[in-house]
């Protein structure tokens, strides 16, 4: 019954420790992101903290009753430090992804008379202290807690398919 626990656990584990790594690339090869900032904050730290917890768990999980005791104290006491550098070093790596800037909302210019999900937008990338360094126009598309922003041309656009709204949406107001 132990060595089942054992198991079940090391596959939660390795689950926590790969899915921050696969859900950045399917965001980056399938341009998903969250819809609300809230829900990609709190899903960044909790995935930096359960790298921790994953690479602790692991670690001390790993032990057997056929391990010598000095290599049980040894992963024992090097396990936190082993997890305390993953943690550190997953936190480096999101602040050079996501702490350099983001796409913000600016202007709703559309919405779809056909599926009234599909909106068009107008982002501007806030560069932090580095003011706006960039502007985009979107197709989005919402689903349950995602968005699909695909990036358009204007000239492009079938705009007798959409409702014109041109309005401002995001947190940011310009005179």
């Amino acid at each position: 019954m132990i060595n089942k626990l054992i198991v079940i656990v090391r596959y939660i584990s390795f689950f926590f420790l790969f899915q921050p790594f696969f859900f950045y690339l399917c965001s980056f090869l399938l341009n998903i992101n969250f819809r609300s900032d809230i829900w990609s904050d709190f899903y960044w730290q909790f995935s930096s903290i359960s790298v921790f917890i994953s690479v602790v768990t692991l670690t001390i999980s790993s032990l057997s009753k056929n391990t010598s005791r000095k290599v049980k104290w040894g992963m024992i006491l090097l396990s936190p430090i082993f997890g305390i550098t993953a943690f550190v070093g997953i936190l480096i790596y999101y602040l050079t992804l996501f702490g350099l800037g983001k796409w913000t909302d600016i202007t709703m210019l559309g919405r779809s008379k056909n599926k009234g999900q599909k909106v068009i937008i107008e982002q501007f990338y806030d560069g932090g202290a580095l003011g706006w360094n960039g502007k985009r126009i979107v197709e989005r598309t919402d689903f349950w807690w995602w968005q699909k922003n695909n990036e358009i041309d204007t000239s492009k656009i079938n705009w007798s398919s959409y409702n014109k709204e041109n309005r401002e949406i995001g947190p940011y107001k310009f005179p």
